[in-house]
């Protein structure tokens, strides 16, 4: 069990007998043996999977050492590669390694390696590879009894073969299975599909209201889709027929019906069922007759619309603005023209009848005049005005002709007044349609007035009276001399300065105009008067209990009382100022002789003083 410390000179002595010897010398060299230290494959637990790689991985305990595989099927490395590719079951079993220097070998090492079978992975779309969006794909995985996974544009998914429902253009792309069986070998297949845009109908209706029409009239049909770029085919159909394209979409029904609108783009049509039910409601009938063609203005005809028929409304319209909501109408036509009637049924369609022109002559105006008065001795003439022959009647119901003309002088009594009518009728025949009535007043008006007062001091107040007779409407203008006026009948004035006041009162009868005229002196004194009292009593028997002072012709007055001692006990202004005898603090004052003082103003501005003693006793 030599090992490489024996390595060196070994010296061989022989000795005979004799004690002769003889010597020799030999070198011995032990070179080491390699051992291996590790093997090891690039697989967990030394399992791989048919057509993957295996790598064997041996290490010796010297670097010059010279490695030695040996395997299954005839395997020797070298010459062979130690990174077998693709391997199959063929390749699985136990691969024995040794290492060697020289003709030192070393003790064989051996690893086993299992090839599992790799599954087999097949990727398809059933059906179709190219769908519209919306539709359904089933990615098909192949046999059974693996697992699987699937990953692709719209997400990933375990299912031997995944159904996709409602797919989008999303969708569309690669797809990669993976199939793992028991020994966790997996293989790999793609497969994949395109969806295509399905075009969407968004929005579908009509331009009518709740998508009814009545007969006769056209409806557009509207749609709105996605997407909105792109050779997007549009199609409606509907009842009898009707198809659009080639049909506008603008269309004139005559039946109620059911219209269904697709969307196309390629070969992708939308899904569900768009549509829109359009109700065709029948029209009424219109009729319109005039009863006259012609007519004289303010006399009337009746516009006829035919036969009435339950829930219908009837609506006329005619010249100068006429409208009525009545089937038949009797009016005053003011304007020549067409009378036109809208008749409209419950279901709100209308059908629309015209009259033959309506021709209105002109019927004169009534005659324009004015009433006519006089005063008593004057002359009384009645004219008038008016477009054609003009007759004048003494009485309302016109069978009594007086005078024809434009004028007319009526013999009327002073004092009293008449009535005449007045007509006119045109070229065309047509009467005006009443008389004018006329007064003719032939008036005796007398003024008087009176006064309550015909003198005085001043202020003086004064009542006048006035009396106007023979006027049907009278009316009173006072002149009362110092500037003053008044409008009343009965009227009342205070003349405050002296002097003599002519007062004047006209009369005036508003109806004829005819005046009168009145006239009376007021006497006016404006000196001044005081009647001061020199003794009163305030004892509370309502006899002379107060200091007063009576005055004429005084516009101001002012006073002053004080006692013996000069003690102001009262002051006042003012015409009707009492004192009650009591002193400043409301005590009654002692009976006694007290003093005062008055200034009085007269309305000519005058001022006078006045003294003197008031004796209080109780």
């Amino acid at each position: 069990n030599v090992n490489a410390s024996n390595s060196g000179t070994y010296i061989l002595t022989a000795l005979n007998n004799f004690g002769c010897f003889d010597t020799t010398s030999v070198s011995l060299a032990v070179a080491p043996t390699p051992t291996v230290t590790s093997v090891s494959t690039n697989a967990n637990n030394n399992m791989f999977c048919s057509g993957s790689t295996l790598i064997l991985n041996a290490v010796a305990s010297s670097t010059i050492a010279t490695i030695q595989w040996t395997g299954p099927n005839g395997y020797l490395s070298p010459p062979q590669t130690t990174t077998l590719t693709n391997i199959s079951a063929l390749q699985s079993g136990t691969y024995s390694v040794t290492a060697a220097i020289g003709t030192c070998t070393s003790a064989a090492n051996a690893i086993t390696v299992t090839v599992n079978p790799t599954p087999l992975a097949t990727a398809s779309v059933s059906g179709s590879n190219i769908v519209c969006a919306g539709n359904t794909i089933i990615l098909l995985g192949g046999a059974s009894g693996n697992t699987y996974s699937w990953s692709g544009p719209a997400g990933n998914s375990s299912y031997q073969n995944d159904t996709l429902t409602n797919v989008a253009t999303s969708a569309s792309g690669v797809y990669t299975l993976t199939v793992t069986n028991s020994f966790s070998c997996t293989a790999t297949q793609t497969t994949s599909f395109t969806v295509n845009q399905t075009p969407s109908i968004t929005s579908y209706s009509t331009n009518a209201n709740n998508n009814t029409i009545c007969a006769g009239e056209a409806i557009q049909l509207n749609e709105t889709h996605t997407p909105t770029t792109g050779s997007v085919t549009i199609q409606w159909n509907g009842p009898n027929g009707y198809a659009s394209p080639p049909q506008s979409t603008v269309i004139t029904p005559t039946v109620s019906g059911t219209y269904t609108v697709t969307a196309t783009l390629g070969n992708c049509i939308n899904t569900g069922l768009d549509t829109v039910h359009i109700t065709v409601n029948p029209k009424p009938q219109a009729t319109a007759l005039a009863s006259s063609t012609t007519v004289c203005s303010g006399n009337t005809i009746t516009l006829i619309g035919g036969t009435v028929a339950a829930g219908n409304t009837y609506s006329w319209s005619g010249p100068a603005g006429y409208t009525s909501s009545q089937s038949s109408n009797t009016i005053i036509p003011t304007t020549s023209g067409i009378y036109t009637l809208v008749v409209t049924n419950s279901s709100n369609c209308k059908d629309t009848a015209y009259t033959l022109p309506v021709t209105v002559n002109n019927t004169p105006n009534a005659a324009v005049t004015a009433n006519a008065q006089t005063c008593t001795g004057g002359t009384l003439t009645l004219s008038v005005t008016g477009n054609g022959t003009i007759n004048w009647y003494s009485d309302a119901a016109l069978t009594n002709l007086v005078n024809t003309g434009t004028t007319y002088s009526p013999p009327v009594p002073s004092g009293t007044t008449n009535v005449y009518y007045v007509t006119v009728t045109s070229a065309n025949n047509c009467p005006s349609a009443a008389s004018t009535s006329v007064s003719a007043g032939n008036y005796n008006v007398q003024v008087s007035a009176t006064a309550n007062v015909y003198n005085g001091n001043a202020p003086l107040l004064v009542n006048f009276g006035g009396t106007i007779t023979g006027a049907s409407n009278p009316s009173y203008s006072w002149t009362l001399s110092d500037n003053a006026s008044s409008t009343s009948q009965n009227p009342s004035h205070t003349y405050n300065n002296g002097g003599d006041y002519i007062v004047v009162l006209t009369g005036v009868d508003i109806a004829s105009s005819c005046i009168d005229t009145a006239m009376l002196t007021i006497h006016v004194s404006d000196e001044m008067v005081l009647v001061i009292p020199n003794i009163f009593s305030p004892n509370g028997d309502n006899i002379n209990d107060g200091f007063f002072i009576t005055s004429h012709g005084v516009k101001s007055i002012e006073g002053w009382i004080m006692n013996r001692w000069g003690q102001m006990m009262f002051n006042w202004t003012g015409l009707d100022t009492v004192w009650d005898g009591k002193a400043p603090n409301g005590h009654d004052e002692t009976e006694g002789v007290y003093f005062y003082v008055v200034k009085a103003t007269s309305f000519k501005n005058e001022t006078k003083e006045y003294k003197g003693t008031v004796t209080l006793i109780r």
